[in-house]
């Protein structure tokens, strides 16, 4: 092949325009004509994508019974945001590409969801859940695993606890040490109250509130009166609070009571609706 021919085959594989594919498929280059073939494939793989998201939400909506309800879905779909939409539709596209039946499993957990996305334009993370949610509501392959509380769930944290949900499920196959630090004031033993729920990096910025509410939520559960037989995980607390205690006037010293923190079954089933624990 001539130094011309390789310019003009490399300038076709930069552009994948038809008049270009088809210059590439018309090609006497084998390579080329082959070249052609596989951007032809990827072209229709892409059209057949962008019609099954064009026809995501009116095929989904026929699955609906009831005028009133299908009305107001369907209403309150359409006047999402576009970049909400497409965002939906394009994880509705993992389903297609699977050929996942499609199937609500509870209108009222998908109409829910869709009610929220409206007010969560400054919530990213937290919509991010929701819209996972929403296409784990339609997935019949969930159907074991959805719940309509989940959606009752979402409602009740915030866009930081949403981020911090994702941080913290990483170890849903395992335990977490959690602490308390208490201060003691007198021989007696007599203390005060220091810090509570005080969890090892990197989800130290978790806040007591945060795991307080999850614990109430039923994702998680936290025991004060167990500790983890691998008492390392507690050493850089203990460590800290050593150092601490060098400085403090006798009788005063700080202690440390150690627990765990269990992610339940509830809560795991949860994560995976959400899109936490793929």
């Amino acid at each position: 092949m001539s130094t011309e021919d390789i310019e003009k085959a490399l300038n076709l594989l930069r552009a994948d325009s038809p008049t270009n594919i088809q210059a590439m498929l018309n090609s006497d280059n084998p390579d080329l004509n082959e070249a052609g073939k596989i951007e032809a494939r990827l072209k229709r793989k892409d059209a057949e994508n962008k019609e099954k998201v064009r026809n995501f939400f009116p095929s989904l909506i026929n699955t609906i019974k009831g005028g009133k309800a299908l009305k107001k879905i369907s209403d309150n779909f359409n006047e999402l945001p576009e970049s909400r939409k497409d965002s939906i539709a394009n994880k509705y596209l993992r389903l297609a590409e699977c050929d996942k039946h499609i199937e609500i499993s509870s209108i009222p957990a998908f109409a829910d969801s869709v009610e929220r996305l409206h007010y969560l334009e400054d919530e990213p993370n937290l919509a991010e859940l929701f819209e996972e949610l929403l296409i784990s509501t339609i997935d019949s392959s969930q159907k074991e695993v959805n719940h309509p509380a989940y959606v009752e769930v979402l409602k009740q944290i915030n866009n930081q606890e949403a981020k911090n949900l994702k941080l913290i499920f990483q170890e849903h196959e395992t335990q977490l040490a959690i602490s308390n630090i208490n201060l003691v004031v007198n021989e007696k033993g007599h203390y005060i109250s220091q810090r509570q729920y005080l969890l090892p990096q990197p989800y130290s910025s978790i806040t007591k509130r945060e795991l307080e509410n999850w614990e109430r939520l039923k994702l998680i559960s936290i025991n004060m009166d167990a500790y983890l037989t691998d008492e390392s995980e507690y050493i850089d607390l203990e460590d800290k609070i050593e150092e601490t205690n060098k400085t403090l006037p006798s009788p005063k010293r700080l202690e440390m009571k150690k627990g765990i923190l269990s992610f339940t079954d509830f809560g795991k089933n949860f994560a995976k609706a959400v899109g936490i624990i793929k």
